[in-house]
């Protein structure tokens, strides 16, 4: 191998030696003159001489390729996840192993523990035991529950764990505990009369009635089928949540793991316009968010001390109800933290209100309390209409008659602040909106 090392230098010192005179003389062809040569190399060198001197620039290059293959559920304990994982199309398999990890919104989660799976050939199956590791929950807590809602599973070389390859993403809902025992669809059915949260009127999500749907439990034995990392909750909602029609029409939906905003109907920056109604999380990418440690971004990691909101599409509040559209807004990791949203300035119609369901992701048995907050800014003065505290253990409605502000052009600010502590502030807003009251 040291034999093609030297005559890999020595071919890349020609290239670039004949890349820069080409360079220098100004050579429209430029791209073909280095084919040609690279071509013309390969050809003196003779057919055993390109093996060697591939394997020596993939080397060099650290060329590894691969790809996951299917992907079946063996078995689910309330502490560990026991995945069989087959693996195909492997260029290189010295020191290439099958990982995975957990996310929750498109965010890999802290606090699990993986085996490492080595793969013995072109393709094979592998056996991967995701555990959770009992030091952390995944937000900075340890203890407690945690809930998960997509396993991303990879290829990666040893000493180079920070180019994984072949990423593939699964939607899998989990409550991850550190209970042994095997988990059950009991355990994550919610029936009719459980204490649902009905949203609105007769209404859920997006002009559905009925009860909000839970996520399905996938049994042991299920083949796993691939989805876009990051896309299970943020993205898909984006598509779910209908723009109202009195907003713009240009819409996005940009995975919550991209650095895009997420949006489902586009507010041209401050300029005022009128709604009947509004959907603060389909717009929560349009708002202005911080901290009590400065200017926050959209979405934020749910490990950041700096306090972070994201969109969630499902999620499960407390006490033990499950709910659509989570706009979560978790306050600066400190005493009597913050966390504050400003909304695109707008013109308000009549009869409008706020109406949001103020609760905290179940599980947040650390937390104590926090205070709901939304202010209508107009002129530079703001005014609260609406102020809940609320604890780790309910649900709260909010419903504040903003008709006073009918024609004026206003800010509204959703804000979140933290009691004596911040562990565990799991605020989030459910489906929060402006929506008219009456003809």
């Amino acid at each position: 191998m040291r034999r093609w090392r030297i005559l890999l230098a020595a071919a890349i010192l020609v290239f670039g030696t004949t890349t820069a005179l080409a360079e220098e003389a100004g050579d429209s062809t430029q791209q073909g003159t280095q084919g040609g040569f690279l071509k013309g190399l390969t050809d003196a060198l003779g057919s055993v001489a390109q093996t060697g001197l591939q394997e020596a620039m993939d080397q060099w290059l650290g060329t590894y390729e691969g790809r996951i293959g299917q992907v079946d559920l063996v078995e689910r304990r309330g502490n560990s996840l026991v995945l069989d994982v087959t693996y195909e199309k492997i260029k290189r398999r010295d020191g290439v192993s099958v990982n995975g990890r957990v996310l929750e919104g498109g965010f890999p989660l802290d606090g699990f523990e993986t085996t490492l799976s080595p793969v013995s050939g072109k393709r094979g199956k592998v056996r991967l035991t995701i555990r959770k590791s009992g030091s952390g929950d995944g937000w900075g807590v340890s203890g407690g529950e945690i809930e998960s809602d997509q396993v991303e599973l990879f290829l990666v070389r040893e000493g180079h764990e920070d180019r994984p390859f072949g990423n593939l993403g699964y939607d899998l809902v989990k409550i991850w505990s550190d209970s042994e025992e095997e988990e059950t669809p009991e355990d994550y059915d919610y029936a009719e009369g459980d204490g649902a949260i009905e949203l609105a009127e007769g209404e859920t999500a997006a002009g559905s009635t009925g009860q909000v749907a839970t996520r399905p439990f996938v049994i042991p034995g299920t083949v796993l089928r691939p989805v876009q990392v990051g896309t299970s909750s943020t993205a898909q909602a984006a598509a779910t949540v209908q723009p109202s029609s009195a907003t713009a029409a240009g819409t996005s939906s940009s995975p919550a793991s991209s650095a895009q905003p997420l949006t489902t109907a586009a507010i041209p920056g401050l300029q005022a316009i009128k709604v009947g109604s509004y959907d603060f999380y389909g717009q929560a990418a349009k708002a202005e968010w911080s901290g009590s440690k400065g200017v926050l971004s959209f979405p934020g990691s749910p490990n950041d001390g700096k306090g972070f909101v994201r969109c969630l599409a499902n999620g499960r509040i407390a006490p033990n109800n499950t709910a659509k559209f989570l706009l979560q807004t978790h306050p600066t990791w400190v005493q009597s933290g913050i966390i504050v949203g400003r909304y695109p300035a707008m013109t308000l119609d009549s009869k409008v209100h706020f109406r949001a369901i103020a609760a905290f992701l179940k599980g947040a048995n650390a937390s104590d309390g926090a205070t709901f907050r939304v202010q209508v800014e107009e002129n530079g003065r703001k005014r609260t209409v609406v102020r809940k505290r609320v604890s780790p253990n309910q649900y709260v409605a909010l419903d504040a008659d903003l008709s006073s502000y009918a024609g004026k052009k206003v800010r509204i600010i959703l804000s979140v602040a933290a009691g004596k502590s911040s562990a565990q502030d799991w605020a989030v807003w459910v489906k929060p909106r402006l929506e008219k009251v009456g003809p």
